[in-house]
């Protein structure tokens, strides 16, 4: 059985985490309206963008991570590639769907900003998740075997 090269997973994650940041800044900014009307409702009156944007820092190339990770652990099964690579983005997001999917069910985010931040989420992970899986190979005997 293969082990997972982890230098590489961590490597990977943060080049899809960058990805997905470079995908998601700019919804964000169009978005950013509606977030706040989302937060307002809520009863918070901070600034979307600058909350946003500290928790994406950690959150985002954590998303990454979990993804390249998620390709490692299912590439001896699927095989090496772009294929792969959009398998693991989607159970990523499907992963993000069901958390979110609760927020919008109780009503904190309308449901258009709903589809359009988990449609904006799908290809940002693809996309990241095939620049981080380019960067992923299985370990040397010797390299990151944990």
């Amino acid at each position: 059985m293969a082990t997972i090269n982890w230098r590489r997973v961590l490597v990977g994650g943060l080049v899809a985490g960058v990805v997905v940041g470079l995908v998601w800044l700019p919804v964000l900014a169009i978005l950013r309206t509606d977030i706040g009307a989302a937060l307002q409702s809520l009863g918070l009156s901070i600034d979307p963008v600058s909350r946003l944007a500290l928790y994406g820092v950690i959150a985002i190339p954590a998303a990454g991570i979990v993804a390249v990770w998620m390709y490692a652990a299912i590439r001896p099964r699927y095989g090496p590639g772009p294929r792969t690579a959009v398998i693991a983005a989607f159970a990523t997001w499907f992963i993000t769907l069901l958390v979110d999917a609760g927020w919008a069910s109780l009503g904190v985010v309308s449901f258009r900003l709903f589809v359009i931040a988990k449609a904006t989420d799908v290809a940002a992970l693809i996309l990241g998740t095939l620049a981080g899986a380019r960067l992923y190979r299985e370990p040397l005997r010797s390299e990151g075997a944990v």
